[in-house]
């Protein structure tokens, strides 16, 4: 059980860089919802962003909720919650159900329907795409496009691997991602958080891929720290992906340049009143809630009013089921 909760949490790194991106770009998991059901809809889905984050958040601050709960949940899971028509969210979601299940040892279901309708986001290249709409505007020749199936190409093989299904085209995708860290070879000069997940992205996807023999993993990771060391910026997103990078390799010494107390005091500074914490600038958010959480731990301090923060856990858990008949599970 450890090391499934091990490998979650190396998981979920990943997908965090999609998602701070869309709310960099004003495109919030919110108004995603929204392009699916207008605000006076009744939500008929799982909400599987909500409540994947909300579940590791109280694994993580030593809450959790009853295994056999959440597996009632997951059982009421339908293919319809899963692929919806003319959905972009519809890999993510897959992606979270996949990562739940395996979380909370649930028979993972819909193999054939999920399998078959991923092999349509496959390029020709080898990488997938995170939306079927933009499979023919994609040109893996573009840093800035490469960049947009990185994280898509990572949840595809992640599924295909929880499934046991062998990956398509799977000497394309190594070509591939060989071929992006070459020509990105200077990533590490930028310290922009972006520019770091990008690379923490195409490291773990090297490292699943079985590419450690030809790539120097050190290297990239030790002048990323260079780098970090030198800009003194902090933000919650920079100081999740630093501890990211270099708990890839076990870097040694790493900490030695990170100043815990004032990262400490930095991520406390995000705390609302109820217990939850956001972005700079932001309201209450269940993602900057998640990864508050799990960099406290990682800087071995207690999470400040906790009492406070598992409540607003399982508001998020029970605002993120369908009907009343989940929403009266208590977790």
């Amino acid at each position: 059980m450890k090391s499934n909760f091990i490998y979650i949490l190396v998981a979920i790194a990943i997908v965090t860089f999609f998602l701070i991106q869309q709310s960099e770009n004003n495109t919030s998991h919110e108004s995603m919802e929204n392009s699916t059901h207008s605000s006076n809809t009744p939500i008929h889905f799982i909400d599987f962003y909500n409540l994947y984050y909300a579940l590791l958040s109280k694994e993580l601050i030593g809450n959790p909720p009853e295994k056999d709960k959440i597996k009632d949940i997951l059982s009421k899971v339908k293919i319809g919650d899963l692929i919806r028509d003319n959905d972009t969210t519809n890999l993510v979601n897959i992606w979270y159900y996949v990562e739940i299940s395996k979380q909370y040892d649930h028979d993972l279901k819909f193999q054939k329907e999920i399998i078959n309708y991923l092999k349509d986001y496959q390029l020709n290249e080898g990488p997938f795409v995170l939306d079927l709409n933009d499979k023919r505007k994609i040109d893996t020749q573009n840093p800035n496009d490469n960049m947009s199936i990185i994280l898509p190409t990572v949840m595809t093989i992640d599924i295909f691997k929880s499934f046991k299904e062998p990956i398509p085209k799977i000497d394309s995708i190594n070509t591939w991602l060989l071929n992006t860290l070459k020509e990105n070879s200077n990533i590490t000069e930028n310290t922009e958080e972006q520019e770091g997940s990008y690379l923490y992205m195409l490291l773990d996807l090297a490292e699943k891929l079985g590419l450690e023999e030809k790539i120097n993993f050190n290297d990239y990771i030790k002048n990323y720290n260079s780098n970090f060391e030198n800009n003194a910026n902090l933000s919650l997103e920079r100081i999740d992906t630093f501890f990211n990078l270099n708990e890839l390799k076990n870097i040694e010494s790493y900490q030695n340049i990170f100043n815990d107390k004032t990262a400490y005091e930095y991520i406390r500074s995000l705390q609302l009143e109820n217990g939850s914490f956001k972005f700079e600038g932001s309201e209450p958010d269940i993602l900057a809630t998640y990864l508050s959480i799990k960099n406290i731990n990682r800087l071995n301090k207690e999470v400040p009013s906790k009492d406070n923060t598992n409540g607003y856990l399982e508001e998020v858990i029970e605002d993120s089921l369908p009907n009343q008949n989940e929403r009266s599970i208590e977790y």
